[in-house]
């Protein structure tokens, strides 16, 4: 097959994010299946060329500065066997550029933000809808009315430090939507615990100075810039923070972690429950912040709690349909049996 994935926003644009990590992790599992994959993406600020291609070993990235203006050149070059759209505000126009083309469309949701989509879906042969979790793809069924198979994303198990003592709280992600406000409560309440924060999302200058200056006072929080490897910082991590207040569709950080042996105390909301599964503490978002407290002051003082947590999350994430390849097959199939049966629907 040839697929060509259009994913708009970029590191650059928009930091690093769940949905980038784990669309890169796709691409190379689908290209090194020996298909045939381009990534339309946006552009660097001060890449001159309408659209530069860069060889990324199993795909290829086309770095476009107007990727909705390039999708429709570029799927004559491309062609394309289908586009593979993730959750954007801006694929109106690319979607009805591909179904002028007569082109099966597949769009992978990664995110239950669906009132910032500029398009509305139906159940059309043309399209083939996936979701990255049971609730997800539940959403899009109150949502829309329409069917969305469900493929969780790719997490590769994370290799631990041994040498590094694991004695910090992690939380990822300092913004309102990730709970921000919960994190820097639990942080002042526990003001000989050790965390870390680290950054993902681009932040804008006076939030992070809001934020920063709200817990200058406490002394226990290293704050650190975003970064593409995440090992040093997991090597470091006892527990995962994760009190998101907005509706997560997933949660990769959370499915990181449990892989990792890293227990996680986690909000009850969207698919964070079932990313986690037994391999944290669930709490409702709006419980007192003594329960958060409690939760994550626990796990890290209790060395037999914490052991049998961090053993029943590496089962969770052991289970053999979340394995990498079992993912990465079942995507390639899904999409090879869309793109047949709309090239036959005659």
């Amino acid at each position: 097959m040839r697929l060509l994935f259009y994913v708009p926003r970029t590191a650059e644009s928009g930091g690093i994010s769940g949905g980038l990590i784990s669309g890169r992790h796709l691409w190379t599992a689908v290209g090194m299946r020996g298909h045939s994959v381009a990534v339309l993406t946006g552009a660097a600020a001060d890449q001159t060329e309408p659209v530069a291609a860069l060889d990324c070993g199993s795909y290829v990235q086309l770095a476009a500065r107007d990727p909705a203006g390039a999708i429709g050149p570029l799927l004559e070059q491309v062609r394309a066997d289908a586009v593979v759209f993730t959750t954007s505000s801006q694929i109106a126009a690319p979607i009805a550029a591909c179904r002028a083309a007569d082109l099966p469309v597949v769009m992978n949701f990664l995110t239950a933000d669906l009132h910032a989509l500029d398009v509305t879906f139906t159940s059309d042969p043309g399209f083939l809808y996936l979701a990255n979790s049971s609730f997800l793809a539940s959403r899009l069924t109150a949502w829309f009315g329409i069917t969305a198979e469900v493929v969780h994303p790719i997490v590769h198990p994370v290799r631990l430090d041994p040498s590094v003592r694991q004695d910090r709280v992690l939380f990822i992600n300092p913004v309102p939507q990730k709970g921000w406000a919960i994190a820097a409560a639990v942080m002042r309440a526990l003001p000989r615990t050790p965390f870390i924060v680290i950054e993902s999302w681009r932040l804008d200058a006076p939030w992070r100075a809001y934020c920063r200056g709200s817990i200058a006072d406490i002394g226990n929080i290293d704050w650190r810039s975003a970064v593409e490897d995440m090992t040093p910082i997991w090597s470091r991590t006892r527990v995962l923070l994760m009190p998101s207040v907005w509706e997560e569709a997933w949660g990769r950080a959370g499915a990181e972690a449990v892989a990792a042996g890293i227990p996680v105390v986690a909000s009850n909301r969207g698919g964070l429950p079932q990313a986690v599964g037994p391999g944290g503490v669930i709490v409702d978002v709006h419980a007192p912040i003594a329960e958060w407290t409690a939760a994550v002051a626990r796990l890290m003082s209790d060395d037999q709690h914490h052991a049998a947590v961090g053993a029943a999350g590496r089962a969770h994430a052991a289970r053999s349909e979340v394995q990498p390849d079992v993912l990465a097959d079942r995507f390639v199939a899904l999409v090879s049996e869309h793109v047949e049966r709309y090239g036959n629907r005659d």
